[in-house]
């Protein structure tokens, strides 16, 4: 119920299970008023924890997920019935669509016709499908099926009903189950606006609610779970089969199965316009575009995020930028074969896209994580985006070059740190700074001989790079670079060949 420390829309509310650190997605999927507001909300939890209720920050926006609960919309706005969504079962064009699917009284010449959604439901998924309509008043015989139907797309029959409301002539509503009317005559109601709900059972059967008329509240009018003859099969589809009812059906819903709990809020903890610090970071989902209040919304994870290997030691990301200007972005690494925490690296400023990350670690698998952020006067923060890199093989390190005496032979000795490198690359320095081309070793080696033209008393400067190859491209370590060393002079010894 409503807090007046709440906004009038509900659009504060944050949940957040502190054994878990991170706000629970939520859906408000209702909000009454009478007598006083009460938001109906849907909570997606984690595990049977405590589960925490924020709220006061009148300048947070609405971070509610609708997308995360609902299944299936259609609330049949415009003039044109949505194609995507629905198989047309009407040739004579008999429905119709203006802000409301319109269904029309056409006695004496009324045929069955309709429409099925083009989207199948598996039963086992915990749905439930929610219909908003307003039924009026017919003087002829006149019909109207609503409900699931079995995996069927062809004619409208009634035989392939699975569990529907039949609508007879406005003056009563009715159960069919498995193509039979089960219930003829059992829920009188009058014209007017009506809520139906079916919720699918896993094992076969549903439940069967109303409200509006005379019901005020959901009411539970039929459990055909335990019916002798009841439909358990799946997949199923949504129907809408009129034989010649008038009505105006404003909304079709499937979303998860609501469980209602009530709840009464626990002792509220006053912060006196203080933001609220929990003490950890407050991780959050993103928000769901089509639930943005006008007021600042939550940031939403960065889309487009993708990871470029440049080399052993940088890695290049980049995203989508939020249009938004006051939207900046955390960005966050963990490497290694697990990822339990993700280390901080940097902050863009707003508007960035792109981030260098030049110190990852060389022959590694790194997990980098992008967050947006939007600096209201209390700090919110979406959930990360994620992109994965494996950087290319480690440079050697310690690379040394010594001449050896009267052999004209000068060895390199380096320590391999890669370890998935598929041999190394070794180069000479030669005239302007240009180096060329020596030789190249096995991965693993770490001792190299070159004895190409070496003259007495000249300097020489090595380096040396590892490799390996992944869809035939060559990936390399960056340079690492030895010392210089002079070759000594030729000594005339006995028994020696002479230059």
């Amino acid at each position: 119920s409503y807090d007046p420390d709440m906004r009038a829309d509900f659009a504060d509310l944050r949940f957040y299970d502190a054994i878990a650190e991170r706000q629970l997605p939520h859906w408000i999927y209702e909000i009454t008023d009478d007598p006083t507001p009460i938001a109906r909300v849907l909570v997606q939890t984690l595990a049977s924890n405590d589960i925490y209720l924020y709220y006061g920050n009148a300048s947070a926006g609405d971070s509610g997920q609708r997308d995360l609960f609902v299944a299936f919309n259609d609330d049949f706005a415009g003039t044109t019935i949505d194609a995507g969504k629905w198989i047309d079962q009407d040739p004579n064009n008999y429905i119709t669509q203006n802000d409301g699917l319109i269904v029309s009284d056409l006695f004496p010449t009324s045929s069955w016709h309709g429409l099925v959604s083009a989207e199948t439901f598996a039963r086992d998924a915990g749905l439930e499908l929610v219909v908003d309509l307003t039924a009026q008043e017919s003087a002829d015989t006149n019909y109207m099926r609503i409900g699931w139907e079995q995996d069927y797309t062809g004619p409208t029959l009634t035989s392939y009903t699975a569990h529907a409301f039949y609508l007879d002539n406005m003056a009563q509503f009715e159960i069919y189950e498995k193509t039979t009317n089960i219930d003829p005559g059992s829920f009188w109601l009058d014209p007017g606006d009506y809520q139906m709900k079916i919720s699918l059972q896993p094992a076969g059967g549903a439940l069967f609610y109303v409200r509006g008329g005379a019901y005020s509240n959901w009411t539970l009018v039929r459990d055909t779970a335990g019916d002798a003859s009841v439909y358990s099969g799946s997949p199923l589809r949504l129907t809408i089969n009129n034989g010649s009812q008038e009505a105006v059906i404003h909304s079709m819903l499937v979303r998860k199965i609501v469980s209602p709990i009530a709840t009464a809020l626990g002792s509220e903890e006053d912060l006196g316009g203080s933001c609220y610090n929990p003490g950890y970071a407050w991780v959050t989902d993103p928000s769901s575009e089509d639930r943005w209040a006008t007021t600042p919304p939550s940031p939403g994870a960065p889309t487009g995020l993708n990871s470029t290997v440049v080399s052993d030691t940088q890695v290049t990301l980049s995203w989508d930028a939020d249009a938004d200007p006051g939207v900046i972005y955390q960005i966050k690494r963990c490497c290694g074969t697990e990822c339990p925490t993700y280390s901080s690296l940097a902050f863009t400023a707003s508007g960035e896209n792109t981030y260098f990350d030049i110190t990852a670690p060389g022959s590694t698998s790194c997990s980098y994580q992008v967050n947006s952020a939007k600096n209201t006067p209390c700090w919110w923060e979406s959930l990360p985006a994620t992109v994965a890199a494996q950087t290319f093989p480690s440079a050697a390190t310690g690379l040394t070059a010594t001449a050896e005496a009267n052999a004209r032979v000068i060895k390199l000795v380096w320590s391999d740190l890669a370890g998935d490198e598929e041999g190394y690359e070794l180069e000479v320095q030669i005239w302007g700074g240009q180096y060329m081309p020596i030789g190249s070793t096995a991965a693993g080696a770490e001792i190299y001989y070159d004895s190409l033209n070496i003259e007495p008393l000249t300097d020489y400067t090595y380096r040396i790079r590892s490799f390996r190859t992944v869809d035939e491209v060559f990936q390399y370590s960056n340079w690492a670079y030895s010392n210089t060393v002079e070759t000594p002079a030729w000594v005339d010894i006995i028994g020696t060949c002479q230059p």
